[in-house]
Parts: C-alpha cells; sequence; structure tokens
C-alpha cells in the first residue's frame, strides 16, 4: 500500500510466505506454516526486503518448532 506521512510518501509492502515440511519417504506433507510481514519505507526495494527479512525469521522459527516436534513427539 502507499500513504503520505508527515509530508512524505511511504510504502507498505507486504510479504506472504509459506513452508511446508514433507517427509521423502512417502512424499507425505508432515507441517505446513505460513507468515506474513507488513514494513514501510520511503524505498520500495528497501521496504520489501524488511518484510521479507521478517517474514523469513518468523518462518524460520514456526518451521523450528514444527520440525523439533516431529523427532520429539
Amino acid at each position: 500500500s502507499e500513504g503520505t506521512a508527515y509530508g512524505q510518501r511511504v510504502l507498505r509492502p507486504t510479504a506472504s510466505i509459506s513452508a511446508r515440511i514433507i517427509r521423502v519417504s512417502d512424499s507425505r506433507i508432515v507441517a505446513v506454516q505460513d507468515a506474513s510481514a507488513l514494513m514501510g519505507g520511503q524505498a520500495l526495494a528497501a521496504a520489501a526486503r524488511e518484510a521479507l527479512k521478517k517474514g523469513g525469521e518468523d518462518i524460520g522459527r514456526k518451521l523450528t518448532r514444527s520440525a523439533k516436534s516431529l523427532v520429539n513427539p
């Protein structure tokens, strides 16, 4: 999205990320995680990069938790 703050143009890109943990032996999806992040800034590329970083960190934590629960139920 796009808006104005203090007379400056502000962009707010959103990153939506989905990931699956798939067991190779039988191709079964054993976990699915989703994450999204909204960041703001004046430069589109920089704000989008930050949104991806934030979303990536979030989904990384979620996947780690899911993988640990699969190993140690």
